[in-house]
Parts: C-alpha cells; structure tokens; sequence
C-alpha cells in the first residue's frame, strides 16, 4: 500500500471520492459515521472534499449529515457542480437535442414518457401516467420543456 509523505500531505488541498461502490456500498442508502468524521477532519484541515455522482443533487446532499454544507457535489454525471446551495458550473444538454431524443421515443408506443430532471424541473408529455402522479418531481415540475 502507497504511504503519502509528509510533504504530500500538505499538498493536497482536494480530493474528490466517487459516491457508488465507494462512499456507499453493499447497497447501503447511509454513508458511515466515521467517513462522516474524516470529511470534517478533512475540512478542518483546510482540505476540501467532493463527490462525484451520476445521481441529483437533492437525492446526494442528505446523505452527509452533519458535514453536508461543506461539500462539493459533482452530480448527474457531472452536468452539474454545487457548492454551498450555489451552482458553480453546469452543462445542460441543448434544447432542440432533448426534443428530438423526446420525439424518437415518442415512435415507439412501449416507451414511457421521457423526463428530464434538473433543478426541480422536468419534461413529461403524457402526465397522466402513473409515475407522474406519484412522483415527487411531478410537484412544481413544467410540462413540456426541459
């Protein structure tokens, strides 16, 4: 196992740690105390720490606890970069591409309708499907247009 220096140490300034299969494992929705602990450790140390994640933001942020105001979040793959509540970067996928992915999948009748969620909101063509009643992202959501 690589041993990090002294001099080392004090270099690094910031580590970014993937979400799935590290933070969270054996399919646990809980990120460990003790991982908990060490980001705080981490920060108190003027180290910074980020997560990187394919999923939301709001779905992420709860997960850490005590030390979750003190994190950067690089979500849904990382379209998005928050950092204190404030987005710091973002890369939406252009709007004539999302309606055209919408139109192809509309071609088939087997498909469910297609929602693109990002900073509460949504596209859904058919809302009176199921899942949109049910959904949380069906609250405050528009229809048609990411």
């Amino acid at each position: 196992m690589y041993k990090i220096t002294q001099q080392e140490a004090v270099m690094i300034n910031f580590i970014v740690c993937g979400l799935e299969n590290t933070l969270l494992y054996e399919n646990k929705n809980k990120i460990d105390d003790r991982t908990i602990e060490l980001i705080s450790e981490l920060n108190a140390n003027g180290v910074k720490f980020a997560v990187a994640t394919g999923r939301n933001y709001d779905a992420v942020k709860p997960l850490f606890g005590n030390v979750k105001n003190d994190i950067v979040y690089i979500c849904n793959d990382g379209g998005v970069v928050i950092y204190q509540d404030k987005v710091i970067s973002k890369t939406p996928i252009d709007r004539l591409v999302c309606m055209e992915v919408v139109s192809e999948i509309e071609k088939n009748d087997k498909c469910l309708p297609f929602i693109c969620i990002a900073f509460g909101r949504f596209f859904m063509d058919r809302p009176d499907n199921a899942f949109f009643r049910e959904s949380k992202a069906g609250r405050g959501g528009r229809r048609n247009g990411c």
